[in-house]
């Protein structure tokens, strides 16, 4: 028997035997290429070029596209608006609908922090709207620029599969 976790980050099944992961902890992980979260260096530190406390107006929009998850390769239509705000703000909202299921695993997403080409957004803080079926979220959640203009994404949520993908600005 398998079980599908989702979150607005995309979908990923797992199946009995598995490691339980549908107790909706968040288990980010973390990446050397990372933005730091703003006001997080040290004391004399330079930061980053690029860092900034704000989202770059250049990944506002509504962005959609195929995302496909790590783990059994699951893919998924994956939509979020991301709107201009501050380190520490909801500046998005993903529409993640199960359809299978009827489930609405969308949710809200806070500004970890930036560069002039990326954002690290937080969604572990949520309410879980169907525990069990929709994982707890990540402190992970990447969005890169693409020279071609599209926005990649790299999820950190490991329950909903680690979703990736190119997305797309919806007009």
């Amino acid at each position: 028997m398998s079980k599908i976790y989702c979150t607005g980050r995309g979908c990923s099944h797992q199946r009995d035997g598995d490691r339980n992961l549908a107790d909706g902890a968040a288990r980010p992980s973390a990446s050397a290429s990372a933005p730091a979260p703003a006001g997080s260096a040290g004391p004399g530190a330079t930061p980053p070029k690029g860092t900034r406390a704000d989202v770059p107006k250049e990944l506002t929009g509504t962005w959609k596209g195929t995302v496909t998850t790590a783990r059994l390769g699951v893919a998924t239509e994956f939509e979020i608006t991301i709107r201009s705000g501050r380190v520490g703000e909801v500046v998005g909202r993903d529409k993640s609908v199960l359809d299978v299921l009827g489930t609405d695993c969308g949710g809200d997403w806070k500004l970890a922090s930036a560069t002039d080409r990326s954002l690290v957004l937080d969604t572990s803080g949520n309410t879980n709207p169907a525990p069990g079926i929709c994982s707890g979220g990540s402190a992970d959640e990447r969005f890169t620029l693409n020279e071609n203009g599209t926005l990649h994404y790299k999820s950190g949520d490991g329950p909903a599969g680690n979703p990736e993908g190119d997305l797309t600005r919806s007009p």
